[in-house]
């Protein structure tokens, strides 16, 4: 599919997601809600709370994308190098930023220490993406943008930088099928040529031993969407009928 619209990476940062203790919901979510406002995620990587790892990943990604979404490792304990990481990435320093100290006072209630003050450093130049329910404010500086890594903050954050986003409408068709994917491949081999949509084959397993699949045609284009659905759907026809299902 020739995409008209933005492209993304998706960086999880976590010791913790990498040996299995947490099961990384974050880029799942990040990914659906993208894909929804026409943003193609190119990649998704999951890296440890290693500093020079996640500068690495961060200058790879940013000139390769639009937009870069980072999860994880920006509170106050050693192992959160997510701020540090952003700052030298980028050749900043980390400072205090006014506002993210003015947040962390407000919800600390003058119950503040270096620690939670450690997480109003950002790298300089940054702006904030509010954090309505804890202390640790998320930024963005350029195209990336930051968020700890509890999802339940992720999903919050997130909403509020939508409006900054360069959207674009995606059309979708679904198509059941109940016949197996090498008795049908040809029908999707003989539109593969096409550049305005993208054509997914998807199988399932259920409990009961049964395989179904679902053909999944998207694009920009409704009209291009809708012509290879039934292109599809007719030539699924014919195989059944060959077949008297």
């Amino acid at each position: 599919m020739t995409s008209t619209g933005k492209s993304a990476s998706i960086i999880i940062i976590g010791n913790e997601i990498l040996c299995g203790r947490t099961a990384d919901t974050n880029s799942h979510w990040i990914a659906r809600r993208l894909y929804r406002m026409g943003i193609c995620v190119k990649s998704i990587v999951t890296i440890p709370d290693v500093e020079e790892e996640i500068v690495r990943t961060v200058q790879a990604f940013a000139p390769m994308h639009d937009y870069v979404f980072v999860a994880g490792g920006i509170g106050p304990t050693p192992d959160d190098v997510t701020r540090q990481a952003i700052a030298t990435a980028f050749a900043r320093k980390l400072v205090l930023h006014p506002g993210a100290e003015l947040a962390i006072r407000k919800r600390c209630e003058g119950a503040i220490n270096e620690y939670k003050l450690e997480m109003a450093r950002l790298p300089e130049g940054s702006q904030l993406i509010p954090n309505i329910t804890l202390a640790a404010p998320g930024f963005r500086l350029g195209n990336v943008f930051v968020f700890p890594g509890v999802p339940q903050l992720v999903r919050e954050m997130f909403e509020q930088i939508v409006p900054l986003l360069d959207k674009c409408e995606v059309y979708e068709r679904q198509i059941p099928v109940e016949l197996p994917e090498s008795e049908f491949s040809h029908i999707l081999y003989s539109l593969a040529d096409r550049s305005d949509v993208s054509i997914g084959s998807y199988p399932t397993l259920h409990d009961d031993g049964r395989w179904t699949v679902k053909i999944i045609v998207s694009g920009f284009d409704r009209d291009a969407v809708e012509e290879v659905a039934r292109q599809i759907e007719a030539q699924l026809g014919e195989l059944r009928r060959s077949k008297h299902i």
